[in-house]
């Protein structure tokens, strides 16, 4: 097991909002992502170069963006956050 580097465990963010906009328990979070992602839609788009992908809340607008994850599953290969 690697050690971890005391300056990067110093530099991650404490989050601000979990448990507010996203659960906090790990498990549930990850629940309710493949969750939205399996009922999403998909369309069927070519040459898309760029999202822009709500971000307020799962439940607020976690559906809209399942949609467009799902559209762009088999189509990108790289993604800027």
């Amino acid at each position: 097991m690697c050690s971890k580097d005391k300056k990067v465990e110093e530099s991650v963010r404490v989050p601000a909002v979990s448990g507010s906009f996203y659960p906090s328990n790990s498990a549930e979070l990850s629940l309710e992502i493949h969750s939205l992602l399996k009922h999403a839609s998909s369309f069927k788009c070519q040459d898309v170069n760029a999202i822009i992908v709500p971000h307020a809340g799962y439940k607020f607008s976690g559906s809209v963006a399942a949609t467009a994850y799902n559209t762009l599953l088999n189509s990108i290969k790289t993604f800027f956050l």
